[in-house]
């Protein structure tokens, strides 16, 4: 049993060694399996549209639009609320965030501009946050001092403040 055992993983080795690939000769043939280079060079443009489905049972539309050579849209619509977010065509990181909300029958339209990335911890962050109506964008300016990641934080500063907490017998009361 023990040599059938051996011979058994001796001949899986050799069939491993006998199909191993160059990267090279995957990527061949999964662009070749996504249907060609020459049809995935013919594709200008492209829209996504797709359904999020969240924990809680909440739902929102996705969609994406890229146009080349470097242009990218995205768009997150929340119940009836839409986001649209720019890329920076060089980095891809994002430098405006558009928001539509519906709030009562009427539609009110935000801004965020983000730039000055710096990297923290090899992660981009933007240190210079604009926000702001469609018209006046720049409103108001953040200016980030410092960005710390990894620091310990105690799970206390996120509890409700006692001045905000009510007491069973108040809660009781109001019934």
């Amino acid at each position: 049993m023990r040599h059938a055992v051996i011979v058994l993983a001796a001949v899986s080795c050799l069939n491993i060694l006998v199909r191993a690939q160059s990267a090279e000769e995957l990527v061949t043939k999964n662009i070749e399996a996504k249907g060609g280079i020459a049809k995935i060079k013919a594709i200008h443009s492209i829209r996504i549209k797709g359904k999020l489905v969240g924990d809680g049972g909440f739902t929102a539309a996705t969609m994406q639009e890229n146009d080349r050579p470097n242009q990218v849209r995205e768009t997150f619509s929340l119940d009836g609320d839409i986001i649209y977010y720019y890329l920076d065509p060089d980095t891809f990181l994002e430098i405006r965030k558009e928001v539509q909300e519906f709030i009562r029958g009427s539609v009110r339209e935000s801004v965020t501009e983000m730039g000055s990335y710096k990297p923290v911890s090899g992660v981009m962050y933007p240190f210079s946050i604009s926000q702001g109506t469609k018209a006046n964008p720049a409103a108001q300016t953040t200016t980030v001092e410092t960005i710390e990641v990894n620091v310990p934080i105690d799970k206390a500063d996120f509890d409700v403040p006692a001045s905000l907490k009510q007491s069973p017998k108040a809660g009781a009361e109001k019934k």
